[in-house]
Formats: structure tokens, C-alpha cells, sequence
């Protein structure tokens, strides 16, 4: 039935004043009280439930995947500073000895050139690399594929821990990033550690050119 338009005026005017009629008559109820206090347990129930869910479920997710064999730890490997009368390497002007290697290829199925093209391959990070490793005897490490640049800095960084606040303030350094190798584009993580504490840190590279910007070699005058 269509409602005449004073009756729907009326309509419009009166449902405020009915529902708020309505509301104080549950408000005086007697058992309002009761009912309030009824309410609030049913809700503090399902609260109570689904957070015991939600602790339960997470504690039968399985762990992160650790990666053992990529730990890099510092406090077995010798703090010694550069050594000397050998090629010099520098992070910003301060000689340091290169400890630890880590390259990686990127991408699912990625691998690194054979062993006999090293030279070449560590030589694109910056010239003369080669011959900081073969002075500085750096323990070498090859990791798996990683799937970006990013992730791998990230890992490298979680799995070497530098003491301190990230290596300041200590004698110890790293630098992560990618480099670019017969037109391949790989991962390299270095440890390097100077003769005394000072204030280089983690040390992230994001195009092939910053290489050279932070890193300097000094090739042996013998």
C-alpha cells in the first residue's frame, strides 16, 4: 500500500522518537543489568577462543629454514689486520685484510663460472682482486642460487652477525652486493677486518660502479 506523502512525513518524524522510546524502556528494564552482563561474557568468550586459535595455530607452524652451513662465524677466524708487503686492499681508505669470500649466482637454477675462471671473475669486482686473494688467503665460499640482490644482502648480513653495532667500533667490516661478470650478474659478500676499531659498517652495494667508490687496491711494490 503507497503511503500518501503526510503519512510518510509522519513515518519519517515519528521512528526517531519510537526507537528511542524503545531504548529507554530496555534501559529501565530490571534485567537490563543481567542481560549487559550476559552480553559481555559471550563476547569475552569468543575473544578468549579465537586467541588461543590463533596461539595454537602458530605454535604448529613449522620453523624458519635455517641455513647452518651459510653461518659465518666471526670468532673463529683470525683478527689479524693486512697484512704487508702484499697487494693492499682498502674500504674507504682504510686497509683491511679480506678474511672471508662469498659469491652466489642469481636466480632459480643460477651457477658460477668453473673454478679456472675465477681470476677473471673476482677481477670484475674490482681489478687486482685477485691478487688481495691470492696474498690475503681469504676463506672462500660458494653459495647457492639466491633468488635477488636484496635477499642475498640480507642473508649474508643475518648470517655473519658482526660484533658490535654491526661491526663499528670494532676492527671488523663487510660489504654485500652484485657485480657483473661475462655479462652474468652475481653476488659477492666480503669479511675484511683492520688493524684497529673504527667506524665502517655493514657496507651494501646496489649497482656495479659503487664497487669502485668503496673499494681501493693497492698492488704490491716488490
Amino acid at each position: 500500500m503507497a503511503l500518501s506523502g503526510s503519512q510518510y512525513l509522519l513515518l519519517v518524524m515519528t521512528f526517531p522518537a519510537t526507537i528511542f522510546l524503545r531504548v529507554i524502556q530496555l534501559l529501565s528494564h530490571p534485567n537490563f543489568g543481567v542481560t549487559i552482563a550476559v552480553i559481555a561474557l559471550v563476547i569475552l568468550f569468543v575473544v578468549a577462543t579465537l586467541t588461543l586459535l590463533w596461539r595454537l595455530r602458530r605454535r604448529r607452524q613449522p620453523p624458519a629454514e635455517e641455513h647452518p652451513e651459510l653461518v659465518i662465524d666471526i670468532g673463529n677466524l683470525s683478527d689479524a689486520g693486512p697484512p704487508k708487503d702484499i697487494a693492499q686492499l682498502e674500504i674507504y681508505n682504510l686497509p683491511v685484510r679480506l678474511a672471508v669470500m662469498v659469491l652466489a649466482p642469481v636466480g632459480r637454477g643460477g651457477q658460477l663460472p668453473p673454478a679456472d675462471q675465477l681470476p677473471d671473475l673476482v677481477d670484475q669486482i674490482v681489478p687486482g682482486m685477485m691478487s688481495v686473494l691470492e696474498g690475503h688467503q681469504p676463506e672462500f665460499r660458494r653459495w647457492p642460487p639466491q633468488l635477488s640482490s636484496q635477499g642475498f644482502i640480507r642473508s649474508f648480513f643475518s648470517h655473519l652477525r658482526l660484533p658490535g653495532d654491526r661491526g663499528r667500533g670494532t676492527v671488523w667490516c663487510s660489504i654485500a652486493g652484485k657485480f657483473t661478470a661475462q655479462e652474468t650478474q652475481l653476488l659477492a659478500g666480503l669479511v675484511c677486518c683492520a688493524e684497529r676499531p673504527n667506524s665502517v659498517t655493514e657496507l651494501v652495494v646496489e649497482r656495479d660502479a659503487q664497487w669502485l667508490d668503496i673499494l681501493r687496491i693497492r698492488e704490491s711494490t716488490r
